[in-house]
């Protein structure tokens, strides 16, 4: 400060820099009075001088980037993480409100309290929809014009094991041919668990009747099904057992597993009429009328799916004789056995 003459015995009292609040927010001035007496008289005066604020600084984030994280599930109005930021001014221009900037979305998450700064849940989450957030937060001061400052949040949901394992399908049909050999590869099963790597883990597993179970075998980790013991259309055409998953807290989802065996052409034709106990037909020549002349029907099955037979005369000689219908097996006898003999 320096004093300025202005009259004979009027001074004023005039600033001699720029101040700054922040650097000194008052002085104490001492101004002394003194005649021309010899000895001079004087007299002195303390003057308090306050400097007032100016909103000439703007409100600061430390830090300015924030992460935070809570689990999932959590209760809403939980408090999640805190901002703060500082404003070197004084009153109405260092009063701070904090709000999320531009963002409705987020403010249907998460809510900021204006005052304090806290950021509090609005909402309970679920990892498995949405894993993180990020949003951005401005902190205004009162003063004017207004000054503000910007800080970036993200936050992280945690995972807790709350889904269990479930596969992608309620029933899986495969079909394989029989004969197979073993660990012939006949299907996957697969399920999934939405969870973390930290609580997704599983293992398949094989349930049913035991003779419907002991042909296959389940990778525990895959999901892969192959063949372990022999398979014969002839016997089973169908099996029916059922595929769990189990995650590691024993909670278990299962799925429907039906596996069609498809036929081979692996079994011949068998009589069923003639057979060794029973393979004659008696015929009376005098009482044919006309030929040919109807003696029987061979019958003959085949254990295959969709098989049919064919009949026919082995010998060259016999066809001379008889005549057999290939569909029906129809035996009928020639009128030349009749000249021949």
């Amino acid at each position: 400060f320096v004093l300025s003459k202005m009259y004979e015995t009027e001074y004023k009292m005039v600033t001699n820099a720029v101040f700054d609040r922040e650097a000194g927010e008052s002085y104490i001035v001492e101004i002394t009075c003194a005649d021309q007496g010899d000895p001079p008289q004087t007299s002195v005066r303390r003057l308090t001088i306050d400097v007032l604020d100016e909103n000439d600084h703007p409100p600061v984030f430390q830090p300015s980037r924030y992460k935070a994280s809570l689990h999932e599930n959590n209760e809403v109005g939980i408090v999640i993480i805190s901002l703060t930021a500082l404003d070197r001014d004084h009153g109405d221009n260092a009063k701070l409100s904090y709000f999320i900037y531009d963002d409705p979305a987020m403010e249907e998450n998460f809510a900021v309290d204006a005052a304090s700064g806290n950021i509090s849940a609005r909402r309970s989450f679920d990892r498995e929809e949405t894993p993180d957030f990020n949003f951005t937060v401005i902190a205004t001061d009162h003063g004017e014009p207004e000054r503000q400052a910007i800080a970036s949040v993200y936050i992280t949901v945690e995972d807790l094991n709350d889904q269990q394992p479930t596969f992608t399908q309620d029933v899986y049909e495969f079909v394989v041919t029989e004969n197979v050999d073993t660990n012939y590869h006949i299907g996957n099963v697969t399920a999934i668990d939405n969870d973390s790597n930290k609580f997704n883990g599983f293992t398949y597993s094989l349930e049913g009747p035991q003779e419907e179970v002991r042909k296959f075998r389940i990778d525990d980790q895959t999901g892969e099904i192959v063949c372990k013991g022999e398979l014969d259309r002839e016997h089973v055409a169908v099996y029916n057992f059922t595929a769990v998953a189990t995650s590691f807290d024993g909670e278990q989802q299962f799925a429907s597993v039906i596996i069609h065996i498809k036929d081979l052409n692996d079994n011949g034709p068998v009589f069923i009429f003639p057979t060794i106990l029973n393979n004659t037909v008696q015929v009376d020549l005098t009482d044919i009328s006309s030929f040919p002349h109807f003696l029987c029907r061979v019958i003959a099955g085949d254990s295959d799916q969709g098989s049919q037979v064919v009949y026919s005369l082995q010998s060259k000689s016999d066809s001379d004789f008889f005549i057999i219908e290939p569909s029906t097996g129809n035996l009928y006898l020639t009128d030349q056995f009749i000249q021949s003999n």
